[in-house]
This record gives C-alpha cells, structure tokens and sequence, in this order.
C-alpha cells in the first residue's frame, strides 16, 4: 500500500503487505471508526481481507496496522471473494450458500444478536388430577404411599409426597382414586 499527497502526487508512506506475510490483497473497503468517548472524534481506515483470510485494519495516513485477525478459512475462497466492507467499520460475508456472518471492527457498532424466539406455554398440571401410570408398583413403594396417606374430610384418600428427594419442591396434594 502507498500513499501519496495531493496535489504534488508525491509519496507519503508504504507498507508492503506480501514482503511481510506473503499473502494478496482480495478486498479493500475504507471506513470511519468514531470514538466510544468522544463523539466528535473518528479516525479513518482502509480494511482488507487477504487471500489468506485474514482481516487488517491500517490507519489513514500513516498505513499503520490497527487490527489483524483471521476470521476466514483460507480453503474457503467463497467466503473471501463474497466479502465486503461497510462505511461504518463492518464486513459480510458469505459462510454457506445461505449463511451470512457479519463482523464489526468497530467499538462503537458492535454485532449483537437482537432477535429473540419466545418460549411456548407449556400447560401446566393441574393439582386435582394425577398423571395416570400403567406400571405396577413393587410392594416397597406400595408401604411408602401407605405410610403417606392422609384422609380427606370427604372420606377420599389423598396422598401427598414427602420424600427427601424432593425438599425444594412445594408439596401437593393428589387425587387417589
């Protein structure tokens, strides 16, 4: 990368990115990243994804290396040649055939996931009913529900559970019929 002055076209700086890393140049986007603090302060930058799949960002006029990260595989030259920059300090591009992955440079547009998907109501068991079972109890279990019955003021049994396992459970009472 050179830089040169105007009007004089005379060179201001260089930076040779294949004499460093040995890789090519894919893509290159310019972008203006704005301060988280101050917001009358931004600095100019060119952005560029390599052959390599690597992501640099190199500031304005002084072609000096702000950020360099690998974010793609360099067997996925779709992804690569699929790759464009924003204004703002973003790149997208393509993962799969219908994937995008979009990426921010920039500390102030940060990528957040903003969709949400709401839980389904569930229905809730109610406390009069009693999930039927076509298992039969063994005879330990049947002296363990015995020893947890309780008799209702209508003359029905109701059994309630009591067990250790279940402490922070709030206990409830259940139709036996």
């Amino acid at each position: 990368f050179q830089v040169f002055t105007l009007p004089q076209l005379k060179p201001f700086c260089k930076f040779k990115l294949t004499a460093h890393e040995g890789s090519r140049v894919r893509k290159i986007g310019l972008s203006t990243f704005n301060s988280t603090a101050d917001k009358g302060y931004t600095e100019p930058a060119f952005l560029v994804v390599t052959n390599l799949g690597d992501f640099s960002a190199y500031s304005l006029p002084e072609c000096r290396r702000q950020l360099h990260t690998m974010l793609i595989k360099k067997e996925d030259i779709n992804g690569i040649n699929s790759c464009v920059f924003s204004n703002r300090g973003e790149a997208l591009y393509s993962v799969s055939p219908c994937e995008l992955q979009r990426v921010s440079f920039s500390a102030q547009h940060i990528t957040q996931s903003y969709g949400s998907l709401p839980a389904p109501d569930l229905p809730t068991p109610s406390a009069t009913t009693a999930p039927v079972s076509n298992a039969q109890p063994d005879d330990s279990q049947d002296q363990k529900k015995n020893n947890n019955e309780a008799v209702s003021e209508d003359g029905g049994a109701m059994a309630t559970d009591v067990s250790e396992e279940s402490d922070d459970k709030a206990l409830s009472p259940v139709l036996k019929v």
